[in-house]
């Protein structure tokens, strides 16, 4: 397998299917990383309800990681605060956030995303 990687290209019988599989592998990988880095750049920047910013989302601070992905100083971005936190922050935001905090659209470009 390094030998494949560092440019010898020899597949035998015994190895055509890691020869084959290796550069797939790879490549999918690569294409899932830039989506899922990309597509948070496609959320709004909403503004902050409140004058401290680190209770945009009402809960606490803790729902703000990379909240301000590709936003100015005390906005936030819904679709990153969905698709960067951890799972139980992200069900403790959607239940515990006031009415319009997240755009459907984001809910439903991150549920696709999720699902599929």
């Amino acid at each position: 397998m390094v030998l494949m990687l560092a440019g010898a290209h020899e597949c035998s019988r015994a190895n055509m299917v890691a020869c084959a599989t290796c550069p797939q592998v790879c490549i999918i990988s690569v294409i899932t990383s830039i989506v899922l880095f990309a597509v948070p750049l496609g959320g709004r920047c909403k503004k902050c309800d409140t004058q401290d910013p680190a209770h945009c989302v009402k809960g606490a601070s803790m729902f703000m990681t990379f909240g301000g992905y590709g936003c100015s100083d005390g906005d936030y971005n819904d679709l990153a605060v969905l698709a960067f936190n951890p799972q139980g922050f992200k069900i403790q935001a959607l239940f515990a956030a006031p009415h319009g905090a997240f755009h459907v659209t984001s809910l439903l470009l991150y549920s696709a995303i999720y699902y599929f």
